[in-house]
């Protein structure tokens, strides 16, 4: 069985590779879940001194490619509810081929698709998704992918996971989406 390369996207500001340990630590868990024991230390080339640029990085055995791309936020306001209990995307690899086909499938004029799989609200298909109940934001228990951000805010306490049921969505008050090149970014809203 031929294994897929995995891929981690590092935002890289003014010189500084931005939170490198949660990176690494998606790496090492990522590894650990194809049997691969061994920890792989990032390796990354001197980045760009001025502006906010992505780091592309493929890896497996070995750090295999990075690349350094200029980075443009992109504007998402609206989430268009996607129904796949098939989907599946638990390690971030290169092959992006299913979320990329449902989104271009489904998003019908919105920004991006808010996933849903076997009634729990999981992901975008490119962000983790939280919201905001009037006192605190969550994020679903069961995502499709630990992002590095999502991991970050939940270590600060700065989000909380629960499950998040399909019709749990209108009684929230805000929702955004963190990923480790957006950050946290509130959605306008979500298209039924």
């Amino acid at each position: 069985m031929i294994k897929q390369q995995l891929l981690e996207t590092i935002k890289i500001i003014n010189g500084n590779y931005q939170n490198l340990e949660f990176h690494q630590w998606r790496v090492n868990w990522s590894r650990a879940k194809l049997n691969l024991n061994d920890k792989l230390t990032i390796t990354l080339p001197e980045p760009p001194q001025k502006g906010i640029f992505k780091a592309r990085m493929l890896y497996l055995e070995k750090v295999d490619e990075v690349q350094i791309f200029p980075y443009q936020k992109p504007q998402i306001e609206t989430l268009k509810l996607v129904y796949c209990d098939e989907v599946d995307y638990s390690l971030k690899y290169e092959n992006r081929r299913q979320l990329t086909n449902l989104k271009k499938r489904y998003s019908n004029g919105q920004d991006d698709i808010l996933i849903i799989k076997k009634g729990l609200v999981t992901d975008t298909s490119i962000a983790n998704v939280v919201f905001f109940d009037g006192i605190r934001w969550i994020t679903p228990k069961q995502p499709l992918l630990k992002g590095t951000t999502r991991e970050r805010l939940l270590k600060t306490g700065q989000i909380f996971e629960k499950d998040i049921f399909i019709e749990e969505i209108s009684k929230f008050k805000r929702v955004g989406i963190t990923n480790a090149l957006l950050g946290f970014y509130e959605i306008e809203n979500i298209i039924v």
